[in-house]
């Protein structure tokens, strides 16, 4: 079983990633706040 280490976001291309502690995730869009979502 993997273990998640680190969740690291980012609002557009070109910002640097953030570490957070917890991010909502949406069932065929991906994590809120994230360049993809």
């Amino acid at each position: 079983m993997g273990k998640v280490l680190e969740i690291g976001i980012s609002e557009n291309k070109s910002n640097r990633m953030v570490n957070v502690n917890n991010v909502e995730a949406i069932k065929g869009k991906g994590l809120v706040g994230e360049r993809h979502f």
